[in-house]
């Protein structure tokens, strides 16, 4: 984050097992990029960083140390209120002022 780059090398995958027979729940995983064209290092806007600098401020004051581990990975982001990593779809859903204001 101090150089302005967001360095995407990850990707996180949602299972929703609900609906497969013999599993039960949801999970993530974390997985690396199905092609080299999904690594890639993208040039962070300056409001962008003040956005995920306030975000990771609010869920350390608001909810306290809120930390989820996936795959040994921790220091998601985008996190609901159980401290879990934000669902793709919830995501989409979210008006824009909902998420930068």
């Amino acid at each position: 984050m101090e150089d302005g780059i967001i360095d995407v090398n990850h990707t996180l995958v949602y299972y929703d097992h609900r609906t497969s027979e013999g599993k039960k729940g949801c999970y993530f995983n974390v997985n690396t990029p199905k092609t080299e064209a999904g690594n890639r290092q993208v040039p962070m806007l300056d409001f962008v960083k003040e956005a995920f600098v306030m975000e990771k401020e609010r869920q350390r004051t608001a909810r306290g140390s809120l930390r989820s581990t996936i795959d040994g990975y921790t220091d998601f982001i985008f996190l609901n209120r159980f401290g879990q990593p934000q669902h793709q779809s919830t995501l989409n859903k979210a008006t824009p002022n909902a998420i930068i204001p």
